[in-house]
């Protein structure tokens, strides 16, 4: 339903009365994309009236979303009085927008947006849901010979949303999104199998965020995230293994919840997270085993359980690890005294062996 002019002056009225919330980024704006539309329309309405206090109105609203931080677009919106919807009719120009930081869209068809080349550079966090089927959405056309120039850059993003969207996997549009700040990247509820390398370019990830997917293994990351990558969360998955995470040994968190893997030995890669601070496996095949936590405790580095890390809900206590380890000392001094006491035995068999042969070519049979 298209908003009112009444409703439109009530909202530019709101806009100046907190405008040094919105420039301030201490208040997030939150529009519909219809009132955005139509509040762009009324602007240039004000601009080209006759009289002056209107053109000058027209300025001061303008200013004011020029110098916006925080601002986030929803296709619909449902009165919570009339239940009418108001969906968009037109296109959203975003090159007004010139001081945004932090952009969220949310059930925008990407083809009706544009301009988001010219504020691009300057975004820190974005967030798109519901909107992506996939990345080329975000980059246009990328086929052979397209200006590459009239890309979307993201040199400054810091965060990368792209979670509850309908993903399947990346492609290389990812690649523009690489950057030396970019720390933090989600990809939640999507339906994605695979990332394949489309990761590599991305050199200094802190926190994945992958959960309620589709993988099948642990992603390739670039070689040098494993300095850096410290929050791994992929529950929810068909992981069976998680060999491959022995190389990211900056992790402190793990979220491995409701996957598929059934062993213990299959944690093997744990052994190499020295600062691994919790972990968590509920929902897995390997937890239905009676000594679940002692079995995890056994594939984890030493160093780590020396610094009482939480396995699902079990805070490691000194008391625990001081018992675990006492069982552990006692597992090998037993299996050591069965190798000594074999091998012994074998000498012994062996002793006697040699000497029944030396006796029976003396003529003589004697038996110790």
């Amino acid at each position: 339903m298209k908003s009112s002019e009444k409703e439109i002056d009530n909202f530019f009225d709101l806009l100046l009365k907190n405008e040094s919330l919105f420039v301030s980024g201490h208040a997030r704006l939150v529009l519909t994309a219809a009132v955005l539309h139509q509040s762009m329309s009324k602007l240039d309405i004000m601009r080209n009236a006759r009289r002056m206090k209107l053109r000058e109105r027209a300025i001061e609203i303008r200013k004011v979303f020029e110098r916006v931080v925080d601002l986030k677009i929803s296709h619909y919106d449902v009165n919570s009085v009339t239940r009418r919807v108001s969906s968009l009719r037109g296109t959203i120009d975003l090159s007004i927008f010139r001081s945004l930081r932090v952009l969220t869209l949310h059930k925008v068809p990407l083809q009706l947006t544009e301009n988001l080349e010219v504020i691009s550079a300057n975004i820190t966090e974005f967030r798109v849901h519901r909107c992506l089927y996939s990345l080329a959405d975000l980059q246009g056309n990328l086929t052979e010979g397209s200006d590459r120039n009239t890309f979307p850059k993201w040199s400054s993003l810091e965060v990368l949303d792209l979670s509850n969207n309908w993903l399947k996997g990346l492609d290389e549009a990812m690649k523009y999104f690489a950057s030396d700040d970019l720390h933090s990247i989600y990809f939640s509820y999507n339906q994605i199998e695979d990332f394949y390398d489309n990761l590599v370019d991305l050199p200094v990830v802190k926190r994945f965020d992958a959960s309620f997917n589709r993988l099948l293994s642990i992603p390739r990351f670039a070689p040098t995230v494993k300095n850096y990558l410290s929050k791994l969360v992929l529950c929810s998955n068909r992981i069976e293994s998680v060999a491959a995470i022995a190389e990211l040994f900056y992790l402190e968190f793990i979220d491995l919840r409701d996957n598929l893997i059934a062993k213990h030995s299959d944690l093997a890669g744990l052994e190499q997270l020295h600062i691994l601070k919790h972990i968590l496996l509920s929902g897995n095949p390997l937890c239905k085993h009676s000594n679940h936590l002692t079995k995890t405790m056994n594939q984890m580095s030493r160093r780590a359980l020396s610094n009482l890390p939480i396995v699902d809900r079990t805070q490691i206590t000194v008391s625990l690890l001081d018992k675990f380890n006492r069982n552990t000392l006692a597992d090998v001094t037993s299996i050591f005294n069965g190798a000594s006491s074999q091998f012994f035995m074998s000498q012994e068999v062996r002793r006697k062996t040699t000497t029944d042969k030396v006796d029976l070519r003396r003529g003589l049979t004697h038996y110790n």
